[in-house]
């Protein structure tokens, strides 16, 4: 399974099942995402259905180099504002400030597939994502110069949060600081 930050490669469940069909509220809504995690909780307590097929909630987080140079305005202000102690690094994706996959979702040329896979394969985990942080943000630099109508691109991580509907053997990586 590949995991992403970009909705169309692993499309929220709030699009996918009709019993949770509604969008996060409003100031709530950044591209399908929910800035208030107990008020997403929270909804999703209220909605539950026996008819429900398994989810997970997971927590995004844009994680920039020291020396970064791009400034970023989030489009609301995240509670948590950081990843919180329990929750599990599933990987690290590169994307676009609109959520687009630089690493999966950016069409490569058959050259570029072959030279690509070589490079960056052996540092993704069986879901497509970054293991470490420093290779994560050398494939954004790598990025940038590549795809460059959505340029600039951040370095994400994915959190797992809940436990609720994931199926066992997930991966689960440290993040080194």
């Amino acid at each position: 399974m590949i995991l992403s930050t970009d909705v169309l490669l692993w499309p929220s469940v709030f699009q996918r099942d009709t019993f949770l069909a509604m969008n996060p509220p409003a100031g709530d809504n950044v591209l399908f995402l929910w800035c208030d995690l107990q008020r997403l909780l929270h909804h999703l307590e209220r909605s539950g259905s026996e008819d429900a097929r398994p989810f997970a909630v997971i927590g995004i987080t844009r994680i920039d180099e020291p020396d970064a140079q791009v400034e970023w305005v989030p489009q609301c202000d995240p509670v948590p504002a950081k990843a919180a102690a329990g929750w599990k690094l599933l990987g690290f994706d590169v994307s676009d400030a609109a959520l687009l996959s630089g690493l999966s979702n950016c069409g490569y040329d058959g050259a570029e597939i072959s030279a690509f896979r070589k490079r960056w394969a052996p540092h993704l985990n069986r879901n497509h994502l970054f293991t470490e942080i420093e290779i994560a943000w050398e494939f954004r630099a790598v990025t940038d110069r590549r795809v460059k109508e959505h340029a600039p691109f951040f370095v994400y991580g994915l959190y797992r949060i809940e436990s609720q509907g994931i199926p066992r053997g997930w991966p689960e990586i440290s993040h080194r600081q």
